[in-house]
């Protein structure tokens, strides 16, 4: 809706962010700034006044939820990593006992 009222044309020459879908895509390619120019520039063409928008936008996504999505992602990489640990470890303590018990016999 915030886009709507205004007849911005996006990089394509089509209209820019007139539906949700091509907005929540265009967002979330701001959010992981994979192509960050094409999505604010024709924004900032039309009015410069949408800067108070996408800067706000782009530091709470940038320094807020993606330090948290990789909080997380990293919490089950840790806890998969010590759970492969201790599987090599309880393998390694095996097999030392069972060369232990070969060399006893």
């Amino acid at each position: 809706k915030f886009f709507e009222r205004r007849f911005i044309i996006g990089p394509r020459g089509d209209r820019y962010l007139d539906n949700f879908f091509e907005a929540y895509w265009n967002l979330y390619i701001l959010m992981t700034t994979a192509n960050s120019p094409d999505v604010g520039l024709p924004a900032f063409k039309a009015e410069n006044a949408f800067f108070f928008f996408f800067a706000p936008f782009s530091i709470i996504t940038t320094f807020i939820l993606m330090n948290i999505l990789l909080a997380v992602v990293y919490k089950h990489y840790r806890l998969h990593l010590l759970q492969e640990v201790r599987v090599d470890i309880a393998i390694s303590q095996h097999n030392l006992q069972r060369a232990f018990q070969l060399l006893k016999d």
